[in-house]
């Protein structure tokens, strides 16, 4: 591999009107798990935050997460995947009913009693409901929120209403540093050398929107940002000329279905760091 690879990266101020048709080719469409059944389902989402979006009791500042609802009418059914940063353990995860601003009932619970491997930060789980509930859910998803709880937050950590989902962009309120070569033992990636990295994304969100920094480069080179599992493409990333730089670039990353990506070093090594400031569903 050479230096003549172009310097392919997405303006910032572009990717927040980014298709998310353009990454199918390497990321499935995205959504809460198919029934059993193979049903056809209302695809929902609700993006979760703490803060005074919890009613009455308040949830942490900081804490945020999405969940991915898939209603199932024939079925009488309804699936999440849901993912939460900032909150620690869960101890329940419901659909409640009520308006933004509101505390209502619970209408339909993805586990009263959480515990194990079910407390976070991501879960994927399929639930049966009352026909009657899924039809309003299903007519007027804005009337119904979904509420994290956690010990801390009994009264919950994070809500977000249900809406009808659709090809989005969100931004996290603070960037997420998920990957820093100086501070893991491996130190910096070297030539030709590929390295996968979790994202720690929501389940189901097709890719991430990174901001990756190159830092005590050596002579000249660059890295390529894929999705893992996928060919190397032929177009890197971000390029370096010279020893001791720091570049960065803000650019759009397919996943996998577990959320990774990888990161492929050309010529001659560098640290690399990694932080997500959004997702792309």
């Amino acid at each position: 591999m050479g230096l003549s690879r172009k310097h392919l990266v997405i303006p910032f101020a572009a990717v927040i009107g980014v298709s998310a048709g353009m990454i199918t080719n390497v990321m499935a469409d995205s959504g809460a798990r198919t029934s059993p059944s193979g049903a056809p389902s209302v695809p929902l989402v609700a993006h979760l935050k703490g803060g005074d979006e919890e009613v009455p009791t308040p949830g942490p500042a900081d804490g945020f997460g999405t969940a991915l609802v898939n209603v199932y009418g024939a079925e009488g059914e309804v699936c999440v995947e849901l993912s939460t940063t900032n909150i620690g353990p869960w101890t329940m995860a419901h659909i409640h009913e009520g308006t933004v601003g509101t505390a209502g009932g619970v209408v339909v619970d993805f586990g009263s009693d959480l515990s194990g491997a079910e407390t976070g930060p991501k879960l994927t789980k399929c639930v049966d409901a009352d026909e009657t509930v899924i039809d309003a859910i299903m007519a007027d998803p804005t009337g119904y929120y979904v509420n994290v709880h956690t010990a801390a937050y009994p009264a919950g950590a994070v809500r977000g209403q249900l809406l009808h989902r659709s090809s989005e962009t969100q931004f996290n309120p603070v960037p997420v540093r998920v990957y820093d070569s100086r501070a893991v033992a491996e130190g910096k990636i070297a030539a030709d050398e590929t390295r996968t990295v979790d994202l720690e994304l929501p389940v189901g969100v097709r890719a991430g929107i990174v901001t990756v920094t190159v830092a005590e480069t050596e002579v000249g080179g660059f890295l390529t940002v894929y999705a893992a599992g996928e060919p190397l493409p032929e177009s890197s990333t971000i390029n370096w000329t010279a020893d001791g730089q720091a570049v960065a670039t803000t650019t759009m990353a397919a996943v996998d279905v577990d959320g990774m990506i990888n990161i492929t070093a050309g010529q001659n090594a560098t640290h690399v760091i990694v932080d997500v400031i959004g997702f792309i569903l």
